[in-house]
């Protein structure tokens, strides 16, 4: 039996065994499966569905067992929270559809259970419609208690529409090969092959989720890459000209390598680092499909200072690793992270913008970005590197931006993208010059 809800068991599954990244998983189990597009949607639906919700789920299932969730064998939790899921949010499955459906799966994975399962599911699909919603924020949103607290500490009242609003489901955003072709171009090819695409406020195109983007047409000529919305406001913010050189020190898997060489029409050099090797080829081969000749890779830590490459660089980029708080979205695993688990974060950061900054040539620019609304990670450490660095003038990004979201700016000169706010992925940008 191989169907969209037993791959989608089977990938909750083994990214218990494993560990594993969620989109991964799931990518190994789709491809192992080969089902056809709808049973692909329902299964990844049903993935991501159970574990961006899981706190959540497990507190009706709960309520209607009697039971501590974790008291119960792994595949008897994982059916439950796909057959809660089903029974709470998709309004298309009728109640006795994702009832039957789940005790099928525990007759295959946990016979025993049944009868149990059987039981939990009708009692929620008979009870939810008048259930109260839970009283804690962690809980109604779906992240762990700390994640919790951090944000309500540093965002008030604005906390919950920020975590609800991870839970929209939203398109796959592209960044266009403009030295290849041109928006409405493949945009037009889009069509031909019947994939809506329509160009989003940062200039890319933005087409319905799509299961496989290299069966898309164009991608094998190299005309697109996948890029969300918020990274690729990188290339307005930080303005590489043709023939300059720029580095790019956390680079893998490449897409702001990538933006900045289409922003330079390929004229110039861009030295792409990164500290593991094994992504390197990620960066090489992406370059390679695009077609772009400016990008040379390097093995390189972002925090270790090069003297050869002292004052060499008119525009260097520090995309830093970070605690990813604001692309929770795609990356529903992060929800559950606790706060220590990145409390040592800001540090790396700031050694690494440290580092950066030697490699900026006097006019020089040098940009600071994250994916993460923790402002410990945003504020704090460009505040830490500017307190120590008067050689540095910060410029204000908002005005670098298209006007859709200047008109949703804060009155600060940093660039914060809040996902309730702007309709992306959260995340903060600081572009600062060398005097």
């Amino acid at each position: 039996m191989t169907d969209a809800r037993q791959t989608a068991l089977s990938a909750a599954l083994t990214m218990r065994k494993t560990g594993g990244y969620s989109n991964l998983v799931l990518s190994a189990q789709l491809a192992r499966a080969g089902l056809p597009p709808l049973e692909r949607g329902l299964a990844a639906e049903l993935f991501y569905g159970a574990l961006e919700r899981r706190r959540t789920l497990d507190y009706y299932i709960a309520r209607y067992s009697g039971r501590r969730v974790e008291t119960l064998d792994a595949a008897v939790q994982e059916i439950l929270r796909q057959g809660m899921y089903q029974l709470l949010y998709l309004t298309r499955i009728p109640p006795s559809a994702a009832c039957n459906e789940s005790v099928r799966l525990a007759a295959r994975h946990a016979a025993r259970a049944k009868g149990f399962v059987n039981a939990v599911l009708r009692a929620a699909a008979r009870g939810l419609s008048a259930a109260e919603p839970p009283d804690s924020l962690a809980v109604r949103c779906s992240v762990s208690d700390s994640i919790a607290g951090l944000l309500c500490h540093q965002y008030g009242e604005e906390t919950e529409a920020m975590l609800m609003s991870f839970f929209e489901r939203g398109g796959t955003d592209l960044t266009v090969n403009t030295l290849r072709t041109t928006p409405a171009a493949l945009a037009s090819r889009f069509a031909q092959a019947g994939v809506e695409a329509v160009e989003n406020d940062a200039g890319g195109l933005t087409i319905p989720a799509s299961g496989d983007i290299t069966k898309l047409p164009g991608f094998a000529e190299g005309l697109f890459f996948v890029q969300d919305t918020a990274s690729r406001l990188t290339a307005w913010i930080a303005r590489p000209a043709p023939g300059q050189t720029v580095f790019d020190l956390c680079a893998a898997p490449g897409g702001k390598s990538f933006l900045m060489a289409l922003a330079m029409g390929d004229e110039g050099r861009i030295l792409s680092f990164d500290c593991h090797g094994a992504k390197l080829p990620l960066i090489r081969d992406g370059a390679a499909r695009l077609g772009l000749a400016s990008i040379e890779t390097r093995l390189g830590d972002a925090a270790v200072f090069d003297p050869s490459l002292s004052s060499a660089a008119d525009l260097v980029l520090c995309d830093v690793p970070c605690s990813g708080l604001g692309v929770m979205r795609k990356k529903p695993e992060i929800r559950y992270k606790e706060v220590d688990d990145f409390k040592h974060l800001p540090k790396t950061q700031l050694a690494i913008l440290e580092n950066g900054a030697r490699y900026v040539r006097p006019g020089g620019a040098l940009l600071y970005s994250t994916c993460t609304l923790n402002r410990r990670e945003n504020e704090g450490v460009v505040e830490a590197f500017l307190s120590a660095h008067d050689d540095f003038r910060p410029v204000d990004g908002w005005e670098l931006l298209p006007r859709s979201f200047v008109e949703r700016r804060d009155d600060s000169p940093y660039v914060r993208l809040l996902p309730q706010i702007h309709a992306t992925d959260g995340f903060f940008f600081c572009k600062m010059i060398h005097r």
